[in-house]
């Protein structure tokens, strides 16, 4: 990923999530993942891989529950933001994303809940 940066700004996000979730026969790149920690606090992690119309350009969109945003752009290069995406959801969850629909949670990781139409190809 060439550039990668934090938002605390909700207005500088706010055109961000007006994007569309980008969609191929790996499903629609958005989820929202959920834990509690130690002290039974629930833990919201939420990732979305965004199309911009302009070019086009894609980048990597991540929530945490403590409120900060990250955004991580490759410009045009679907690929590298695919990746990124499978790379972040496999660290968080334990699970491969393409075998997202056999989910098990293993200690100390974030549950993802498949939701059945948001996931499935878009094409």
């Amino acid at each position: 990923m060439r550039n990668t940066t934090s938002l605390n700004d909700k207005e500088s996000l706010k055109n961000l999530d007006a994007s569309q979730a980008h969609a191929d026969n790996d499903g629609v790149f958005d989820c929202i993942l959920n834990k509690n920690d130690n002290d039974n606090q629930s833990m919201t992690y939420s990732m979305h891989i965004l199309i911009f119309n302009e070019t086009p350009r894609y980048c990597l969109l991540s929530h945490k529950s403590n409120g900060q945003s990250i955004i991580e752009s490759s410009g045009s290069n679907i690929d590298l933001v695919k990746s990124k995406f499978y790379s972040l959801f496999n660290e968080l969850t334990g699970n491969y994303w393409n075998l997202r629909e056999k989910f098990v949670k293993p200690p100390d990781h974030y549950v993802y809940a498949i939701p059945t139409d948001l996931n499935s190809p878009q094409i």
